[in-house]
């Protein structure tokens, strides 16, 4: 835990309750260097908030420049939990010195580094590789990919990204389907689908394209809406058996009056 961090993280405005939880969390279990790697589900758990709720704390915390994140991957080029740093020191905050991220090392002021004659310097071939992956410190941007020169270009599937959110194409797209006019409140789905995604575990969690996937899950729901609108608006009216009664009562007795009786 670092003293420095906690003081300077009761000091930010965030603008919002769940996300100054959980900067003083992160605060909590941030080292000498501003960092630390809890999991969603670990801070999930701490806070007791939703997952969704966390992811979108971070990225607020991103988006104002007080959190940087990082994207951890296995040697399998699997996600591991996210490494977030405070930016204490503001935007010039040493990154942090970690192994777990070396091959996605942002690059500094001085990878291109001048000569006393002022001459541009061409950075080694190392470096050149580790230049190739980049991660975003903005977590609304998309992912990195990996991509090694003379590496096949065949797309990996992958999980649903921690930061998955609809680009303005595939918001255009949603009204361009007139999908507006069937789910009421396209954010709730949007939400499930993430939600069933994050928490799907197997080879069919990953897939090649997210956005397409969101567009399938998006007509689906279209079309259940429609049925359930359908179901509701052509179910026809059953009478109880006392109003059956009732009505052949009263049939009986104007039978009986055309009659004289």
């Amino acid at each position: 835990m670092s003293h420095d961090a906690t003081a300077w993280a009761k000091a930010q405005t965030t603008g919002s309750s769940p996300a100054k939880f959980i900067l003083m969390v992160l605060a909590d279990y941030a080292g000498t260097d501003y960092s630390c790697y809890p999991s969603v589900k670990k801070l999930a758990e701490v806070t007791e908030l939703g997952e969704s709720t966390v992811r979108a704390a971070t990225k607020l915390l991103a988006e104002k420049g007080i959190l940087r994140v990082f994207y951890r991957y296995r040697d399998n080029h699997t996600r591991r939990s996210s490494r977030y740093q405070l930016l204490v020191e503001g935007p010039d905050t040493p990154e942090p010195d970690a192994e777990d991220w070396a091959g996605h090392r942002q690059p500094t002021a001085d990878v291109y580094r001048q000569d006393l004659a002022g001459t541009p310097q061409e950075p080694a071939d190392s470096q050149r590789q580790e230049l190739a992956v980049i991660p975003h410190k903005d977590p609304s941007l998309r992912e990195p990919s990996v991509v090694t020169p003379g590496a096949s270009r065949t797309k990996i599937a992958t999980r649903l990204p921690d930061d998955f959110q609809p680009t303005e194409e595939m918001k255009s797209w949603f009204v361009a389907e007139s999908l507006h006019t069937v789910i009421t409140d396209p954010r709730i789905e949007h939400a499930t689908f993430c939600d069933y995604w994050w928490a799907k575990a197997g080879a069919d969690a990953r897939k090649l394209d997210w956005p397409a996937t969101w567009r399938n899950w998006m007509r689906r729901a279209a079309n259940d809406a429609s049925r359930s609108i359908y179901r509701s608006a052509t179910a026809a009216y059953k009478p109880s058996t006392t109003d059956q009664r009732i009505s052949q009562g009263q049939a009986l007795a104007d039978k009986y009056r055309k009659q004289g009786l």
